[in-house]
């Protein structure tokens, strides 16, 4: 399709399709961006555009435009053949032409402007002192602050979705050691706070992996976390805590409930047969008050200690370290 039209126009033109592809442009924005003549244009817009620009545009641009129909003053810069950027100014305007949905960019030369805004941001480096002139910088750089709030944005999705990975067993869905201290900061919010520890360990794990293979193994590790989730409480923290080994945070717990919980565990994992395997789990227990220092190491240590003690008492039992007396099934 061609539009004549904007080949009298003394300005450079771009028109594009809904879906961003390229419909035609006119000799104007051949000659700006040092084109050559019969040059063929690229299939879509993007490639018109630095990759700044093209975030810009896809962040911020086109949205806008879909919703109003027009986006006036954007500050873009096109991509010329010989790698360098070049800085325009351009208003959009969404039209219907020849049966079809068009937008129409109008790009105007804007080298003062970018050089101006350079110059800005040095004197904003060099000086506290220019306030006065800053203040025009700020709205000068108006545009660079929408890419840079986009960016964040994205930034943001990203750290968000890269604190979930690092804070979760990629095998079993469950929080990993690092989920820990989320639930230390939930602990933390009320002053004196006791809690209870439970760490859960699998009896002879080892000997499933060797017996059925590796991949029972990890349905076992799924299917014992499912358990320990039907018998957690709605405020506790389950985490893997390492290989065959789980722990349970219960906020607002004392030995007595820990305990009640402990019994949950066992009775659950008895009945659902993880993996398809009758299985059994020693338990060990600890209860503490958290500290203004959040630490809640010592007690983690001795719930492990408490876990040792009931593998060496038969397995197959919970240990509450304050006791050392031990309830098995």
């Amino acid at each position: 399709m061609t539009f004549d039209i904007f080949s009298e126009l003394p300005c450079a033109v771009l028109v594009t399709d809904e879906h961003e592809r390229v419909v035609s442009a006119n000799p104007n924005l051949n000659a700006l961006i040092c084109n050559a003549q019969n040059a063929l244009f690229p299939e879509f817009m993007d490639s018109l555009l630095t990759r700044a620009s093209s975030i810009f545009c896809q962040t911020h641009v086109w949205p806008l435009l879909r919703r109003n129909g027009e986006v006036h003053e954007v500050f873009l810069h096109l991509h010329r053949p010989n790698g360098s950027p070049l800085p325009v100014m351009t208003n959009i305007k969404k039209t219907l032409m020849k049966d079809q949905v068009v937008y129409i960019w109008l790009f105007f030369l804007a080298l003062e402007r970018s050089r101006f805004e350079s110059e800005l941001l040095e004197a904003r480096k060099r000086s506290e002192q220019l306030t006065s002139q800053l203040q025009d910088a700020h709205e000068r750089l108006r545009e660079l602050n929408a890419q840079l709030e986009a960016r964040m944005v994205v930034t943001e999705d990203a750290n968000r979705s890269l604190t979930i990975l690092t804070n979760t067993d990629s095998l079993t869905g469950l929080g990993n050691r690092r989920a820990l201290e989320s639930a230390v900061a939930k602990l933390g919010q009320e002053s004196d706070a006791t809690f209870s520890i439970l760490m859960v360990d699998i009896d002879h794990f080892k000997t499933v992996n060797d017996t059925y293979s590796h991949d029972r193994g990890d349905d076992v590790l799924r299917d014992v976390g499912q358990c320990l989730q039907a018998a957690a409480r709605q405020s506790d923290t389950l985490v893997r805590y390492g290989g065959e080994e789980f722990a349970l945070i219960l906020p607002n717990s004392d030995a007595e409930q820990s305990l009640r919980v402990a019994q949950r565990v066992h009775e659950i994992i008895a009945t659902a047969r993880p993996g398809g395997i009758a299985l059994t789990v020693s338990i060990g227990a600890a209860t503490a008050k958290l500290d203004k220092s959040h630490d809640i190491q010592p007690t983690l240590k001795q719930a492990d200690e408490a876990v040792y003690a009931a593998k060496h008492q038969g397995r197959n039992r919970t240990v509450h370290r304050g006791s050392w007396n031990s309830t098995s099934l």
